[in-house]
């Protein structure tokens, strides 16, 4: 038995339509900036390579840049779902967790990535610590809304 979602239309005030509008755009847009990185950076081959060691060396500021703008967005994402959703639980869950990312995101502009993989100072490994803190709290969420979504059995 599936359940359908009702949406009230006049909790989303044009402020919360501009926050989900820009956490909708700003994923596509920071792998849109590390692709063409790819192709201006010499050495940098995000394919091969991590995406934050493109923050390192010459036009690492580019990749720092949209490290900061992307954990924004994803920030202002969660604030939007937090607000359209209500006081819902899985709506709140699912902000928290967005947010989570958001944080990782910022954290891996501020803390630059050491070179060739290797964990060399302070803020490399603050980086790895929130790569694997971010990687995690995607898959929570990614398996809290395939649950969500996945229709309930009930037993006869």
């Amino acid at each position: 038995m599936a359940t359908n979602v009702v949406v009230d239309r006049r909790r989303f005030s044009r402020e919360t339509r501009r926050l989900a509008l820009a956490g909708i755009l700003g994923p596509p847009f920071f792998v849109i900036v590390f692709l063409v990185l790819g192709f201006i950076k010499p050495g940098y081959d995000p394919v091969v390579r991590f995406v934050s060691e493109g923050s390192i060396g010459e036009l690492g500021w580019i990749q720092i840049v949209n490290f900061l703008v992307f954990g924004a967005t994803l920030l202002v994402f969660s604030l939007a779902l937090w607000q359209g959703f209500g006081p819902r639980l899985s709506g709140r869950i699912g902000s928290v967790l967005i947010g989570i990312v958001g944080v990782g995101a910022l954290a891996a502009g501020v803390f630059v990535a050491d070179p060739d993989s290797q964990i060399i100072g302070k803020p490399g490994l603050v980086q790895r610590v929130m790569i694997i803190v971010v990687w995690t709290w995607l898959t929570i969420l990614a398996l809290r809304l395939w649950r969500a979504s996945t229709p309930q059995r009930t037993v006869p």
